[in-house]
């Protein structure tokens, strides 16, 4: 199925979750990400219970640090 990360258009399993998808990218471990779906935050410790959706938008934000 397809979603969309960043206004790019992927493809996904059917039932993969947020946090297996991020795994499968190699973020799920990183620091400082941001990930929103479908417009709303989604903390980390619900990645796991996030079952991605066709058509979803999930945008991913990296915080950088120093100055």
């Amino acid at each position: 199925m397809q979603i969309y990360v960043n206004d790019k258009a992927v493809e996904v399993a059917e039932g993969q979750t947020l946090q297996t998808w991020l795994a499968a990218q190699g973020m799920a471990d990183r620091k400082g990400l941001a990930v929103a779906r479908n417009g709303a935050v989604v903390s980390r410790d619900q990645w796991a219970s996030q079952t991605l959706q066709a058509q979803d938008k999930i945008m991913l934000i990296g915080v950088f640090y120093g100055g």
